[in-house]
C-alpha cells in the first residue's frame, strides 16, 4: 500500500504540475488568438477592374459571361472582396433576369497561383423560400427547411444548369409569395448586405463575437481556447484526434 500511495502522489503531482503549466499557457495563447483573429463584420467590396483579374481567369470569366447572356441575364455588378485576412481575393458576379424573377451569381476565388469558380441560380420569394442551384459541392451542408439547393456536376452546361434550376423553382416555389430581386441600381449595396447578414450567421455559429467597437467579429474566450489548444503540441494531437472520432 505504500509504495502504491507513493506513486499515486507521484503521478498526481506530476498532473498538478502539467495542469498549473498548462492552464497560463492556453490563457496567454487564447489571448493572443482573441487579439489576432478578427474579421471585420462588414464586408469590403469594390468595382472589379481588369487589373485586379489574374490573366488566367480572364479567358473563364469572358466564357462563363457569354453563356449567361443566352439566358436572359444581365450582368448588373462586378465587385471584389479585398480584406487583409483573405490569402487571396473573391470576386463576385451578379446576373439578374428580371423577366423570369431569377438572380445568379458567378464566383470566383483566386490567389496568385490558381483559382477556382463557383456558379449559383437563385430564386428567392417574400415568405424566406430560397432554391438555388450550384455545381456540388465538396460536403453538403444542412439546411433550413425553407432552403432548396440543388446540386449539379461542375461539367455541366449552363443551359442545362439553368433549365434544372428552373424544374426545381416550378417544384418548390410557394404560391403564395412574390419574387424577390436585388434593387434596381443597388445592385452592388445589396451583395455587401448579404454577405454581411451571412458573415454573422457564419461566425457566430463557429464561436465568434462583436469586439467593443462592433467594427470587428473575434472568438469568444471558450472558442479561442479551443483554437489555442488545437495548436498546442501535445494537447492538440488528443483535441484533433477526438474531433476525428465523431
Amino acid at each position: 500500500m505504500g509504495y502504491a500511495y507513493q506513486i499515486l502522489m507521484v503521478v498526481g503531482a506530476v498532473g498538478a504540475l502539467i495542469v498549473i503549466w498548462l492552464i497560463p499557457y492556453l490563457f496567454v495563447h487564447a489571448a493572443n488568438v482573441r487579439r489576432t483573429h478578427r474579421v471585420s463584420a462588414q464586408p469590403k467590396f469594390e468595382p472589379t477592374t481588369l487589373e485586379q483579374l489574374p490573366i488566367a481567369l480572364r479567358p473563364r470569366l469572358a466564357e462563363l459571361i457569354g453563356q449567361m447572356q443566352p439566358l436572359g441575364f444581365t450582368l448588373v455588378a462586378n465587385v471584389t472582396e479585398r480584406e487583409p485576412y483573405l490569402a487571396g481575393q473573391k470576386t463576385h458576379c451578379l446576373f439578374v433576369n428580371r423577366d423570369a424573377a431569377r438572380r445568379a451569381v458567378i464566383f470566383f476565388v483566386s490567389t496568385k497561383t490558381k483559382f477556382s469558380s463557383r456558379v449559383f441560380f437563385v430564386s428567392e420569394f417574400s415568405d424566406g423560400t430560397t432554391i438555388k442551384t450550384t455545381q456540388e459541392p465538396a460536403v453538403q451542408a444542412d439546411t433550413a427547411s425553407h432552403e432548396h439547393f440543388i446540386y449539379v456536376p461542375a461539367t455541366m452546361s449552363l443551359e442545362v444548369m439553368y433549365a434544372r434550376h428552373q424544374a426545381a423553382t416550378a417544384e418548390f416555389a410557394p404560391r403564395e409569395a412574390t419574387p424577390i430581386l436585388p434593387p434596381e441600381g443597388h445592385e452592388a449595396e445589396y451583395i455587401t448586405g448579404r454577405h454581411a447578414m451571412a458573415r454573422t450567421q457564419l461566425k457566430t455559429a463557429l464561436g465568434f463575437t462583436l469586439d467593443e467597437t462592433g467594427t470587428f467579429y473575434r472568438p469568444t474566450w471558450r472558442r479561442a481556447l479551443q483554437i489555442a489548444a488545437t495548436k498546442h503540441p501535445i494537447v492538440g494531437k488528443f483535441v484533433r484526434h477526438k474531433s476525428q472520432a465523431r
